[in-house]
């Protein structure tokens, strides 16, 4: 079957998550993860509240660790996926799928990558949001005209054809938030993470990130994965400059989308991993192609 996998990133994670899994993948979920990370991701997942699960350095190798399992379940199902895209962090689950990296090297690039996001969160009150909007061009020109005003608030992911998601300084995303008029909005949600990601103010989470980055031996994909960075195939000469930058750049989801719907025009699109956020994107920006939601066991068994 011609199929693409979608995993998502920060904001899909909720208690009791992927606990399905841990029965018949206890050396990936449990030995492999507690070797890497020194904590227990099935207590997480079934004990932690929603407000522990939040935290970067705890939502981000739970949610990556789970997306990983569900699709070697979906894999079992379909076969080989023809390509791979995630969003924001779950480019790396694309990224161990396609063996350009290996489960393990994965988890200890996120839990730098987290932990340094972490401390940047920690020390700047920040956040994201979701806007709605009918008119992207004029949208984006008021957050432009903003900008010029001295308004910290900065496009970080191009999701649809009628949705990005803007962060930036608390303060001035509250301004926003009252005030949706001021950037052309339909509507404007506040999302459940913990920071301004994929913008300027996480330039210093990138240090690290690079210096763990400079020591993982990458391989060729032998899944093609488009890249959140420039909505462009990733290789193992290229990959590292593509993490990096991704960190503090915007997140072209929508090109990505565009790009697989243009070179793989796949039968079907799987949104795999907790929640279903990647679907809703897909729905909202393909043309052609079935959209389904792998995010349990059950889900897979009824697609």
């Amino acid at each position: 079957m011609n199929w693409v996998a979608l995993f998502p990133g920060q904001g899909s994670q909720h208690p009791q998550m992927g606990l399905d899994l841990f029965q018949n993948h206890k050396e990936t979920l449990i030995d492999k993860f507690e070797m890497v990370m020194g904590w227990s991701l099935k207590d997480a997942c079934e004990f932690a509240s929603e407000e522990e699960l939040k935290k970067t350095n705890v939502a981000q190798p739970s949610i990556f660790a789970i997306s990983y399992v569900y699709c070697l379940e979906a894999i079992k199902k379909y076969g080989k996926p023809s390509a791979l895209a995630g969003h924001s962090l779950g480019e790396y689950t694309a990224l161990a799928i396609s063996g350009v990296i290996n489960f393990e090297d994965a988890l200890e690039i996120i839990s730098i990558r987290g932990d340094a996001m972490q401390t940047v969160v920690e020390k700047i009150d920040s956040a994201m949001c979701a806007v709605l909007t009918k008119e992207m061009e004029i949208t984006l020109k008021d957050i432009n005209s903003l900008q010029k005003q001295g308004i910290n608030i900065w496009v970080a992911n191009f999701n649809d054809l009628s949705q990005i998601v803007i962060a930036g300084l608390e303060k001035d995303l509250n301004y926003v938030i009252k005030n949706p008029a001021s950037i052309s909005a339909r509507k404007i949600i506040k999302l459940d993470v913990a920071g301004a990601f994929h913008t300027p103010l996480m330039s210093s989470a990138k240090k690290p990130l690079e210096v763990i980055l400079s020591k993982i031996l990458f391989n060729e994909p032998f899944i093609p994965v488009i890249m959140n960075l420039d909505a462009q195939y990733t290789s193992k000469d290229t990959v590292r400059n593509q993490l990096a930058k991704q960190i503090d750049n915007p997140i072209l989801f929508l090109n990505q989308l565009k790009k697989l719907e243009n070179d793989v025009n796949p039968e079907l699109w799987m949104h795999i991993g907790p929640g279903d956020v990647t679907t809703g994107m897909a729905k909202r920006s393909i043309s052609s192609g079935d959209v389904r939601t792998i995010n349990s066991l059950e889900s897979l068994s009824t697609t």
